[in-house]
């Protein structure tokens, strides 16, 4: 098997479903807002176990980043260029979302927060504020994208893929420890300083998985590992063993609660999510949250915590929460995508009228 644009879109929409789920229900005690039906003990609800295991969001995310980058760089298609445009399709489709919630603000805030004044929409704009918590990665990823692949990709070309996923893995362990242990509590009183220390904090936070997925890239992981399976005898075992596997996985790392698992368990989600043959209806499913993903990303704690707060637990159940925060994310996603299609016919028809004139 290979892993194409398909099977990018779907891990985007594991993603995505993720870190909804991290951020609704990874709480404890009387941070429990919904009603669970299944509880693990007085304090903690067995979703707290599902919202704890989805903070392998943000590292699928960036190894599904790392692996396309590393294949465009292997089919000469990561120039400047065409990186720029990406960036660019990227803050287009953010300064959509910026637009329609600053404008929602003016009528639903009763705090003032959103916008908030001109000078605060005006530096979100250049990703200098942030209405949303969730934004924080947007910044990050500009950055790496900017970033020249033969500097960015340099540690994969040189290093042997299984080797440098040991190493990455150990990196982004030291680098938890540090921050438990508190060696990167350090403040600026100069706020260029202090924005430059946290893009940097930030972006040492991501990319030990942006490698990861460069170095399974190199590695052609998906196409070592899925043709034995597709040549064994025993695949649906094997299918069955990996399913099997994971919900072991998922139980002993909510038993030991360690985050610092999450990281090397974010690397068999990925591997196993995309090796497993996967019912039509669950493909169709991700397509969807995938081609989503961007926009729920950007706009579901808008819902949640920033603007409509508490409008997602009127739901009660948490499955029906996850259910109407989707529905909502949605449905500003189709309002984002027929507001770019509208940008995208005007500024069609006035080139064309450009040329016409010249």
């Amino acid at each position: 098997m290979k892993y194409g644009k398909e099977e990018a879109v779907m891990t985007r929409g594991l993603a995505i479903l993720s870190m909804v789920c991290l951020h609704l229900f990874c709480r404890l005690g009387s941070d429990v807002v919904c009603q669970p039906l299944l509880w693990i003990n007085s304090e903690k609800p067995f979703v707290y176990w599902i919202g704890f295991f989805c903070e392998i969001c943000v590292p699928l995310y960036s190894m599904c980043a790392g692996y396309a980058q590393y294949l465009m760089f292997q089919k000469n298609r990561s120039s400047f260029k065409l990186r720029g445009k990406r960036i660019l399709k990227l803050l287009k489709n953010y300064w959509i979302i910026l637009a329609m919630f600053c404008l929602l603000g003016i009528f639903f805030d009763t705090e003032g927060r959103i916008p908030g004044g001109i000078w605060n929409f005006l530096k979100s704009i250049v990703l200098l504020h942030s209405y949303n918590g969730t934004w924080w990665y947007l910044k990050t990823y500009i950055i790496l994208l900017l970033i020249p692949a033969g500097v960015l990709l340099f540690p994969v070309k040189k290093i042997n893929a299984y080797l440098g996923v040991v190493l990455c893995l150990a990196m982004s362990a030291g680098w938890y420890l540090a921050g438990k242990f508190q060696l990167t509590d350090i403040t600026f009183h100069n706020t260029v300083f202090e924005f430059i220390k946290t893009e940097i904090l930030n972006l040492i936070h991501v990319l030990p998985f942006f490698w990861i997925g460069a170095f399974l890239c190199k590695a052609n992981i998906f196409e070592v590992l899925g043709e034995r399976i597709q040549n064994s005898n025993r695949k649906n075992w094997i299918n069955a063993g990996i399913i099997v596997g994971v919900i072991i996985m998922f139980v002993v790392i909510n038993l030991l609660e360690k985050a610092v698992l999450i990281y090397p368990a974010a690397v068999v989600v990925f591997l196993s999510f995309n090796l497993i043959k996967k019912p039509v209806f669950v493909q169709k499913l991700f397509l969807f949250l995938g081609k989503h993903s961007t926009n729920i990303w950007l706009t579901h704690m808008f819902f949640l915590s920033v603007l409509f707060i508490g409008l997602v637990w009127k739901a009660k159940y948490p499955v029906l929460i996850v259910l109407f925060m989707l529905v909502l994310c949605v449905a500003a996603s189709y309002a984002e995508m027929l507001i770019s299609f509208a940008l995208d016919k005007i500024t069609a028809l006035f080139r064309a009228k450009t040329n016409e004139s010249v």
